[in-house]
């Protein structure tokens, strides 16, 4: 039996220890040995440049750390191991985003990062919050988040940005931008992967990703395009006139991934226990495992019997849906077959169990602007035919429902 090893701290290293515990740079004491004692075993080993990767994770450094970076380094190989260190936080969001647009490897640095990541957030622990912002208790998910990729990039991202800083919450405004910043480089390096392989528009797995802006786009358009994305996928903070309260909105807090509160007038976000889980399962598109699909069997499980439940209307949507596709068949009068239109049987059923979800619920109808649907105009159709569409996305998504485009270009379900 190896003989147990004890090392007494001199009161010295102590206290400096204590000091770095105390401004958050390590979670405790047992952080910082911790750390300390896998970069000098690395550093021992047959491979010590690898001690670079383990200096990522301790992130962000001080000011006297850039500093010595800078000068000991030529700054191409800086990049290379450690990326650019910090964007400025008095800048304003569009200039932040602008400066993380001129890099094109922070993907690359979050994949690298990921197995340091994912040790800080098993070891993290989540704690019930006080004075948290709510979601307004909207039970559908929104029409505009038609696939769940976006918000596992967007977790992903704000797993390595807690474990960067060492805190158990980040700042919103940053989630925002280094969250689209990642995105946007996904997002091009998987739709170049599509047009190579020649994948058909129902397969696109770049769906509900943004498109990078060119130079010879509108700068306006191009900001509305980001701001759409960030307040969808990664959230923001709205006072509801009719609630007069603050809220926040977005896919994370609908599918209760995050939680969300104000400190010294600044809002930030944390993971809660089902983010903390989703983030923990590996995902294919991060890793850069493109073939093999945007979500896997882990993640469409749990998406769909821990996150869509949390939303009553977008539930009963899917079980409609699935047991509508399951139990489809073609009516039969004489000997030929009729084929109405899957899709305009789906959203008859859709309308119809909201209408039901309303009439036990009256109140929705006003907060979320879901009256009127026993109407049969053009604008009401409209709502259902998006709740639809929305809804069978991301089944086929999640590889629930497999989704084709007939000849005469109507989509048609059948069950994977």
């Amino acid at each position: 039996m190896a003989d147990k090893i004890a090392y007494s701290v001199l009161e010295i290293h102590a206290r400096r220890i204590r000091e770095l515990v105390e401004t958050k740079k390590y979670k405790n004491p047992e952080d910082f040995l911790k750390n300390a004692i896998e970069i000098l075993l690395t550093w021992e080993s047959e491979h010590p440049e690898e001690c670079m990767e383990l200096m990522k994770s301790l992130m962000p450094f001080s000011p006297e750390q850039e500093k010595f970076m800078n000068m000991s380094m030529d700054e191409e190989y800086r990049k290379k191991q450690l990326g650019d260190l910090e964007i400025d936080k008095d800048q304003d969001e569009a200039t932040q985003q602008r400066v993380l647009a001129q890099t094109d490897d922070d993907h690359l640095k979050l994949r690298d990062n990921f197995q340091h990541t994912k040790k800080y957030i098993q070891e993290l622990k989540i704690e019930t919050l006080e004075d948290t912002i709510p979601f307004d208790g909207y039970p559908l998910l929104s029409g505009f988040y038609s696939r769940f990729l976006p918000v596992k990039i967007v977790i992903t991202t704000l797993g390595h940005l807690l474990e960067r800083s060492k805190d158990e919450k980040i700042e919103l405004k940053d989630l925002r931008v280094y969250a689209y910043d990642i995105v946007e480089e996904i997002a091009e390096t998987l739709s170049k992967y599509e047009n190579e392989n020649k994948i058909p528009r129902n397969k696109k797995m770049s769906t509900g990703l943004p498109k990078k802006g060119s130079k010879d786009k509108d700068d306006e358009k191009i900001a509305m395009a980001q701001k759409r994305f960030k307040d969808q996928f990664v959230g923001k903070v709205r006072k509801s006139r009719k609630l007069e309260s603050n809220h926040f909105e977005g896919a994370l807090s609908a599918l209760g991934l995050v939680s969300a509160f104000e400190k010294d007038n600044k809002v930030y976000v944390s993971l809660t226990q089902l983010g903390k889980e989703f983030f923990l399962m590996d995902n294919p598109v991060v890793e850069g495992e493109y073939e093999k699909g945007p979500l896997t069997e882990q993640e469409a499980d749990f998406i769909l019997k821990k996150l869509i439940p949390q939303r009553e209307l977008e539930q009963k949507f899917v079980e409609i849906a699935i047991g509508f596709v399951k139990n489809f068949r073609l009516p039969v009068v004489g000997d030929k077959k009729l084929a109405p239109k899957m899709t305009n049987l789906i959203d008859e059923e859709i309308k119809l169990e909201a209408i039901k979800y309303l009439k036990k619920n009256p109140k929705a109808q006003e907060l979320y602007n879901l009256n009127h649907l026993e109407s049969n105009n053009e604008t009401v159709q409209r709502k259902i035919t998006q709740w639809r569409l929305a809804t069978m996305g991301r089944l086929a998504e999640l590889k629930v429902v497999h989704w084709r485009i007939n000849e005469k270009g109507d989509s048609e379900y059948s069950l994977n």
